[in-house]
């Protein structure tokens, strides 16, 4: 029974930290796939969508014939929750996302979170390099109020800032027909029903060996 449950927990995690893990999604060990274990939800790498016409990725595409959509503003803020970012929250409450005035009276915030932040970063694909050295992945979201143009989530590591999680919601920024190699796209899609079963079936089989070895004892 132990082997089963490895087995099942080495298909599905190259790569893990707190709730999100890594799956592959086209071929055997391309890890494109970053699942939140806690928010039941995939995220596609956004390796395949950076340089892509943003009207593209707005659009009906190869992705979304696999049932990804841009994310929302919430689902962004949840993955990075998720993921072990507190860059949502301070000691009293909720930050302003995308609120970048307060950077340096939060820092120890992305400091101290700096693991979770880099991991989930690497899962998803990594940063682009800037001249500071930063490492950094934009990305767009879903265009809530259906002018054709997107709001933008940030992921990276950035000099003096620090490991960051940030989500610009003061207005839309990105749109039309344009591209860029350092903004890519936030697809999301719900986990298919078999991963959830398996899920179930992992606990199922966690709490019959931890029962089996309590009674044998």
């Amino acid at each position: 029974m132990k082997y089963i449950i490895v087995l099942f927990i080495c298909f599905y995690s190259g790569l893990a930290s707190a709730g999100v893990i890594s799956k592959d999604y086209q071929s055997v060990g391309d890890g494109l796939i970053t699942i939140d274990t806690v928010g039941q939800k995939e995220w596609l790498d956004v390796t395949e969508t950076r340089s892509i016409q943003f009207q593209i990725l707005q659009g009906a595409n190869q992705w979304t014939d696999d049932g990804f959509r841009l994310a929302t503003d919430d689902e962004v803020q949840e993955l990075f929750i998720n993921a072990g970012s507190l860059y949502g929250f301070d000691y009293v409450g909720n930050l302003s996302w995308g609120d970048r005035n307060n950077v340096s009276r939060f820092g120890e915030l992305y400091h101290a979170h700096e693991s979770a932040i880099t991991t989930l970063l690497e899962l998803l694909g990594g940063g682009v390099n800037h001249f500071d050295g930063a490492q950094i992945t934009h990305g767009l979201l879903v265009d809530d109020n259906n002018d054709g143009f997107s709001n933008l989530a940030s992921i990276g590591i950035a000099g003096e800032r620090g490991p960051f999680t940030d989500l610009n919601d003061g207005g839309d920024i990105w749109g039309g027909n344009g591209s860029s190699s350092d903004v890519a796209a936030f697809f999301v899609r719900d986990i298919p029903e078999p991963f959830s079963l398996g899920l179930i079936l992992l606990g199922l089989l966690v709490l019959t060996a931890t029962s089996y070895k309590r009674y044998a004892l």
